[in-house]
């Protein structure tokens, strides 16, 4: 066998082996315990990721931490605290019959009469025929003062065309902005141990 060959095997072995090791010590201390993946819900867009991110959002959410959650996740998109006050998030929103150009269901939109940020939840599933513009329609009648539109993946990817249709939106993902948001939601509430520990089960996947 080549030297080299041999020299990198032996090299992934120490890799694995070590690991290996961390692993044993991460279950030893319960830190594989993750109440989302013993449920079944890691990979479900509507019943924990939508669910929990707009929890999260609300400013009279069970975290008890008022409204600075929303602030610190305007924050991360580079808006400014005031883009939308105390802002009302809502999960699954009909906005009417799916038509070409209108209609579906918003996977979270928060809004304070003014602004809107709507959030397209995308994980796993695919993207549907004019989805984005329908949502973008929808936010210029209702929003003449502002809106974003954020397509949220696992890792950053963009809508198909058949999706976005030429409209403006904005791509985050779980990886960076998400992350990012989280952790800081994970500092605010430093006091609360549960909402905390929450949080941070649910970043585990992530």
């Amino acid at each position: 066998m080549n030297n080299n060959v041999e020299k990198l095997l032996n090299e992934i072995g120490k890799l694995v082996v070590a690991q290996n090791e961390r692993t044993k010590e991460r279950y030893s201390h319960g830190e594989l315990f993750n109440v989302f993946n013993i449920l079944g819900l890691e990979s479900n867009e509507v019943r924990l990721h939508s669910a929990l991110l707009a929890e999260l959002l609300r400013p009279n959410g069970m975290s008890g931490v008022g409204n600075a959650f929303q602030k610190a996740f305007l924050a991360i998109l580079g808006l400014p605290e005031n883009y939308i006050v105390d802002g009302k998030v809502s999960v699954e929103l009909s906005i009417g019959t799916t038509t070409d150009t209108e209609g579906g269901r918003i996977d979270i939109i928060m809004e304070d009469g003014n602004h809107a940020i709507i959030i397209e939840n995308k994980i796993y599933a695919q993207d549907q025929p004019a989805q984005l513009l329908r949502y973008t329609n929808f936010a210029r009648d209702n929003y003449p003062h502002g809106y974003r539109l954020l397509y949220l993946t696992l890792d950053g990817k963009e809508a198909s065309d058949d999706s976005a249709q030429g409209c403006p939106y904005q791509c985050i993902s779980y990886k960076n902005e998400i992350s990012k948001w989280l952790e800081e939601c994970a500092r605010i509430s430093f006091d609360r141990p549960l909402v905390r520990e929450t949080i941070r089960q649910y970043m585990t996947p992530l």
